[in-house]
């Protein structure tokens, strides 16, 4: 199926890790001041709060393991950020926190490390990149509800076996997960949020 769905050959790799060369990789690590931040429209809807206060304070006690992607659209622009919105919303967390219990003595995040892209990535480039970033922690069903759909309407023009596949290789899903979310969607909205809701059962991915 791979040879005759053009949606599923090997593309250029933004960040090819596959190269067994010792060459240096040729990448822009810049550490960005907050206001200078801009996150991009993100599958990530439904964050956990709490979630959010213990990465505030794991930055603030550890500092940041993990460099945001991102491109800046312009020379004297901010940069827009495709990856990592849990960081950075965590890092201005860290302003209100900073004295409270639990964090006495520390320090507010002031800027987070950015690995700049060298080009605007594309629709595709930016789903990739976002399904990698949610691996670690897995969405919501009613954000995966709207994420599947986003990559589907995306992929109209294929026959329903191959745009499953292509979804299945832009997000990181199983087929079985993929058809169990095109079943929702098919699902009156009512019903489709009490799926939402349900408590997990286990996982498809």
């Amino acid at each position: 199926m791979a040879d005759r769905n053009p949606a599923l050959r090997p593309s250029r790799a933004l960040f090819d890790v596959t190269s067994v060369r010792t060459k240096a990789v040729e990448s822009a690590l810049e550490r960005v001041p907050l206001e200078r931040i801009e996150l991009a429209p993100n599958a990530r809807r439904e964050i956990d709060p709490e979630g959010i206060d213990r990465l505030a304070e794991m930055l603030c006690r550890t500092g940041q393991l993990i460099p945001l992607i991102g491109h800046r659209p312009s020379v004297d622009g901010p940069v827009v950020v495709y990856a990592g919105q849990r960081r950075y919303l965590a890092a201005r967390r860290s302003h209100e926190l900073v004295g409270s219990k639990g964090f006495e003595g520390l320090r507010p995040v002031r800027s987070l490390i950015v690995l700049l892209l060298d080009h605007e990535p594309t629709p595709e480039e930016v789903r990739k990149i976002q399904a990698q970033e949610h691996a670690r922690e897995e969405l919501s069903v009613t954000d995966q509800q709207q994420q599947f759909a986003d990559c589907w309407q995306a992929r109209a023009g294929l026959d329903d076996d191959e745009r499953i596949a292509a979804v299945c290789a832009d997000l990181g899903y199983g087929a079985k997960k993929a058809w169990n979310l095109r079943r929702q969607l098919t699902l009156p909205e009512q019903i489709r949020t009490r799926v939402a809701e349900r408590p997990p059962t286990g996982k498809s991915r």
